[in-house]
């Protein structure tokens, strides 16, 4: 498999807590000027019950008070799903079409799959890298995979703060021809234009580094048309989530 190929990362832990503060308030009072016992006990029951009554109605009010704006379980259960808008995605769009036209050769590439690309700093987007290839495995590309006949590369493609993945960024493109038959002069050539258009995308830039597999559901379905000097890369492709492309 190409040298693009990414490990992921370790595992973030998220946790959401909330705690609850009950205050207790017991007061009692006596009169030792001289009053009737009778009058003292009076008093001192009288002040017990109402500092009880005091410290009951406060604890009450108070827990009531924390209790309404710690976060409730629903809202905390939600919280990951917005990293992850979902999409519609029906046949037409889960359909992977891209060709591969050098002069007068043309060769399909059928197999795809994503990861993204953490920010390199505060401020700057998740990105999206993606291969696909054509021929000698299935699944997730690693290290190990068998070389394939041939594989594209596009990177750059931005994930949006509100999750959505945008045909915009510094995208690039490159081609990898092991077998031969496309390129004449060297493995690879670079694209001199691409033009992206997003069919559907479900992404969590949230879960990348979490256990694999960390995204089981993300899927990316995309429209290229990818201009090199030999020729042209378009079509339709469709990309599920592999950890091994996230990366670091």
């Amino acid at each position: 498999m190409s040298a693009n190929s990414r490990r992921p990362l370790a595992s973030p832990t998220r946790l959401v807590a909330a705690s609850l503060a009950t205050l207790v308030l017991a007061a009692g009072c006596g009169d030792s000027h001289g009053a009737p016992a009778a009058a003292d006990d009076v008093a001192v029951d009288g002040a017990a019950d109402t500092s009880v009554d005091t410290a009951a109605d406060t604890a009450a009010d108070t827990s009531a008070d924390v209790a309404a704006d710690a976060p409730s379980p629903d809202v905390a259960a939600d919280v990951p799903e917005a990293d992850a808008p979902v999409e519609p995605c029906d046949e037409d769009c889960r359909t992977q079409d891209l060709t591969v036209r050098f002069g007068a050769v043309e060769r399909p590439v059928s197999v795809a799959a994503y990861g993204l690309t953490p920010p390199a700093a505060a401020g700057e987007p998740t990105t999206l890298y993606l291969e696909a290839w054509e021929g000698r495995f299935d699944g997730c590309p690693t290290e190990q995979s068998p070389t394939p006949a041939r594989t594209f590369i596009l990177a750059g493609p931005e994930v949006d703060a509100g999750g959505h993945l945008q045909p915009t960024g510094e995208l690039s493109a490159t081609l990898l021809d092991y077998e031969g038959d496309l390129l004449t002069d060297g493995v690879f050539t670079r694209a001199t234009a691409v033009e992206v258009m997003v069919r559907a995308a479900t992404v969590c830039a949230g879960c990348v580094g979490a256990p694999s597999p960390s995204d089981p559901d993300g899927f990316v379905s995309l429209s290229v048309t990818v201009t090199f000097a030999e020729g042209v890369v378009e079509g339709g492709l469709y990309a599920i989530h592999c950890d091994s492309l996230d990366g670091p």
